[in-house]
């Protein structure tokens, strides 16, 4: 689990970066994502269901969450903001 880029709290941005990191290596289901992001269930629910619909991940016929080639494209493009953010905290 990462911590804020920032400040306390983390925003949506760290989130679905988070998400996007722990579903592209083949694929986790709900319980693991939610435990290693630290979100409560509710949370989960409301970021999948935006990811998914946003064509980032797609649940796979085992029920596991992966990210698309579109997810992995929006990764890379965040990993970058997300390294130039970790580095003005620095």
């Amino acid at each position: 689990m990462s911590t804020a880029l920032l400040g306390r709290r983390r925003s949506a941005v760290e989130i679905v970066h988070e998400i996007l990191a722990l579903c592209n290596d083949g694929g986790l289901n709900k319980t693991a994502i939610m435990y290693r992001s630290n979100l409560s269930y509710d949370q989960l629910k409301k970021y999948l269901g935006a990811l998914c619909e946003d064509d980032l991940l797609f649940k796979n016929y085992v029920g596991y969450y992966e990210t698309t080639a579109n997810g992995r494209k929006v990764f890379k493009s965040m990993n970058s903001a997300v390294k130039a953010l970790r580095a003005l905290k620095s």
